[in-house]
């Protein structure tokens, strides 16, 4: 095959142990369903009219509003849930003797939009790597950056065929990709759209690679602004934009990257390949495999950093922005995400009181855990195992892999 190819990545066939993470339907969206209705000033919530009493859908509306408006409504959202919810709500689905349903979720989500507008909002950010098991004593393979001031983040996965084919050490080029790529942002003068930023710190980032190898990237900046996430990504690696839904107060994936492949197990991938010139050295060195490869693949199309596909994000105050390499996603789904952030946020609000604010860094470990766990059962229907088998492979179990995971909350700039 040819280098920019990535060779097929090992199955686990371990015994199976107990999943850490517990699905939840796709959407994270609770079904909406009318309830009896409930006086809610017996849950302190103040004066609010029911809508079966006025015949309108406005009268708790601007109660929702001035929740919204004083920043607080992340603090009220299991209350404003008990108002709104679907589990003891009547003015979800309001059911008039004349069978007309009122569904108040859009005017909730609406104030809390409106919220957001004017607010500065800035990232607080953390990471977690567990390397293959097999790759411990070095490290692995996999690459990250996040800047000083917090406002951009990158991730890269080096190609591990460049190890154990060619006995290069495939880290080595993700790490001279995120140092160009974590450089050039720093440089980026003020006022340049990010959406350029990310992609020109890309491209320096390959631009800076001397070592022999490849990887698959993503590189994200907030925006000046503060409004808005600018991503390029090649390959694998991802992005998920988590947001609490001020309905249902649940977490859901709103925006996402969609992986980049040549053929199925063949990501998109940046590539350092020896010219003519280095064939004499790397012969002498014993890597006559490489020599031999890059001389069958030099008619192979290689990708580029133009190649990488680009996004823009819009973002929220209390969003939750997950970066990680293919290890992370090839084992959890979209739905296995939000579970696990749900419930770190949970213990981390029992033993802390920190709840929504917990600490990016306990989030990116608990999630890195969590997909790890994954990665030995040798049982699960993985995201991984999915697509191979939509593929035609008799696939099963989780994928052991270099796992990283960066975290970063959208929080109020300082």
């Amino acid at each position: 095959s040819s280098v920019h190819q990535d060779a097929p990545r090992p199955v686990s066939r371990l015994p199976q142990r107990a999943s850490a993470v517990r699905r939840i339907r796709a959407d994270g969206m609770a079904a909406l369903a009318p309830r009896p209705c409930e006086d809610p000033r017996e849950a302190g919530m103040g004066e609010v009219v029911s809508p079966r009493s006025t015949g309108n859908r406005c009268s708790h509306v601007s109660f929702v509003k001035k929740i919204a408006s004083s920043g607080t409504l992340s603090q009220h959202s299991t209350d404003v849930g008990s108002l709104a919810g679907a589990e003891a709500s009547p003015f979800i689905a309001e059911r008039t003797p004349s069978g007309t349903a009122w569904d108040f979720c859009d005017d909730i989500r609406a104030a809390a939009a409106g919220a957001q507008q004017g607010a500065a909002l800035a990232l607080h950010a953390g990471v977690a790597e567990i390397p293959h098991p097999d790759k411990v004593e070095y490290g692995g393979e996999d690459s990250w950056f996040i800047s000083d001031d917090g406002s951009a983040m990158g991730v890269a996965d080096g190609v591990s065929e460049w190890g154990w084919r060619f006995g290069l050490n495939p880290r080595h080029f993700a790490q001279q990709l995120m140092q160009g790529a974590c450089d050039a942002v720093k440089a980026s003068p003020e006022g340049r759209g990010a959406g350029s930023v990310v992609a020109r710190a890309l491209e320096a980032g390959f631009a800076n690679t001397t070592a022999f190898g490849a990887a698959t990237a993503l590189v994200m900046r907030l925006d000046a602004e503060g409004s808005a996430l600018d991503v390029a990504s090649i390959g694998d690696c991802g992005l998920r934009l988590l947001r609490r839904d001020p309905c249902t107060s649940r977490m859901s994936v709103v925006e996402r990257t969609v992986e980049q492949a040549h053929a199925f197990n063949q990501p998109f991938q940046l590539a350092c390949t020896p010219r003519s010139r280095d064939f004499p050295r790397l012969r002498a060195e014993g890597k006559g495999a490489l020599v031999q490869a890059v001389k069958q693949s030099q008619s192979s199309k290689t990708n580029a950093p133009s190649d990488a596909e680009n996004y823009r994000f819009k973002v929220h105050l209390g969003d939750l922005v997950i970066l990680g390499s293919d290890g992370l996603f090839d084992n959890l789904d979209d739905a296995e995400l939000c579970d696990v952030a749900e419930r770190l946020l949970q213990e981390q609000s029992q033993v802390d009181g920190s709840g929504a604010k917990a600490d990016p860094t306990y989030l990116a470990l608990g999630i890195a855990n969590a997909a790890a766990e994954r990665s030995a059962d040798a049982e699960a229907m993985t995201p991984f195992a999915r697509r191979a088998q939509q593929n035609g492979h008799e696939v099963s179990g989780g994928v052991k892999d270099d796992i990283t995971v960066l975290v970063a909350w959208v929080s109020e700039s300082a």
